[in-house]
């Protein structure tokens, strides 16, 4: 049905282009607004951005949602979506899609969206790359973001395993024995030998163990990979300045868990670090967004990735931008607001 409805296409950041969606075009403004969602651009980041929006807007007016199957279907696999009591049936979505309106968005954010009666029937395309149109239901969508118990169980080995280590090899005052130690203790030694059921842990008892172990836990995701071409990446400096804050801030009590595209790249560069450790090249994205998402704080590169990660921890947020002057994301055109939940920080040098 899409070439059959009518569009209104939205330039990025171009705010003159907003038009209020003019209800008296709908037919039966009695009955329950609907938002649609059909589209599955980009990856993971991308997606989850596209459905918190759609959650969001349709909480805000109170509307039901019509999402694709494909979308809803990709989304349980890492996480325990549950939409069921605000969906609409695909009959009932056909019975209306001749009303529908798109609104096409890559990352501005549009308060007229939020007013009273602003909705009837709006199918979301592009990317909505925005907080505004969720934000005040934080709480709701973190629930929809919460981690399939396969995923957490994964994701609590490898933090016993980290724990173990930092236990077993240390308290060693000499670098070659404690590296020794490592390779030793690998987490696949360790899984044989600790297989119980004290790893099935709920998403907040993980993160609730982490908190009262004797460190703090630094989650960093590193975007490289297509950025590489064309695209714009973090410096190395960035990484480490952003390090040195938290173990200023911590005297030192840190642990640094980094995510990446580019995982081989990260261990080069950092692993040298004794308190800094890159994800098993095994894991999924899901378990290393999961990793991102009960860690205490996180330092975020670019992308989209590495912004929910932080947005599901709610912790202590450095993310990257292109300047203290200008604290945009250093990929994008995207405005600060729009992008950035207030409570996201920056450094005050970004090279």
């Amino acid at each position: 049905f899409t070439n059959k409805l009518p569009k209104y296409m939205l330039n990025r950041n171009n705010s003159s282009n907003i038009e209020t969606l003019d209800n008296s075009t709908y037919a039966d403004n009695s009955s329950t607004c609907l938002i649609i969602l059909r589209e599955r651009n980009g990856r993971l980041g991308n997606r989850m951005f596209m459905f918190a929006s759609a959650v969001g807007l349709a909480l805000t007016h109170s509307c039901r949602l019509y999402i694709d199957k494909l979308i809803i279907d990709e989304l349980s696999i890492p996480f325990e979506i549950d939409v069921l009591n605000m969906t609409v049936t695909e009959t009932e979505y056909l019975n209306v899609v001749r009303f529908v309106r798109q609104l096409y968005n890559y990352c501005t954010f549009f308060p007229y969206l939020l007013k009273p009666n602003a909705i009837k029937y709006l199918e979301l395309t592009g990317f909505w790359q925005v907080q505004g149109h969720f934000t005040t239901y934080t709480k709701e969508i973190q629930k929809q973001f919460t981690f399939r118990p396969s995923i957490l169980a994964r994701v609590g080995l490898f933090f016993e395993w980290q724990i173990h280590l930092r236990n077993t090899c240390f308290n060693m005052t000499n670098l070659t024995i404690i590296k020794s130690c490592i390779i030793q203790n690998t987490m696949q030694t360790y899984s044989s030998k600790n297989q119980t059921d004290k790893t099935n842990l709920t998403q907040l008892q993980l993160r609730n163990k982490l908190i009262l172990s004797s460190y703090t836990w630094i989650g960093i995701h590193i975007r490289r990979g297509d950025f590489l071409y064309g695209r714009t990446v973090s410096s190395t400096s960035f990484i480490l300045d952003a390090m040195n804050l938290f173990n200023t801030k911590y005297n030192n009590r840190t642990i640094f868990v980094i995510t990446s595209d580019e995982k081989s790249y990260c261990s080069r560069t950092f692993t040298h670090i004794l308190n800094v450790v890159v994800t098993p090249h095994s894991f999924t994205p899901a378990e290393d967004l999961a990793i991102l998402a009960v860690c205490q704080n996180t330092i975020v590169t670019v992308g989209t990735f590495g912004w929910w990660g932080a947005y599901l921890s709610g912790g202590v947020v450095i993310h990257d931008v292109k300047s203290p002057q200008n604290p945009t994301p250093i990929d994008n055109n995207c405005s600060k607001d729009a992008f950035f939940p207030s409570w996201f920080s920056f450094l005050n040098r970004t090279s």
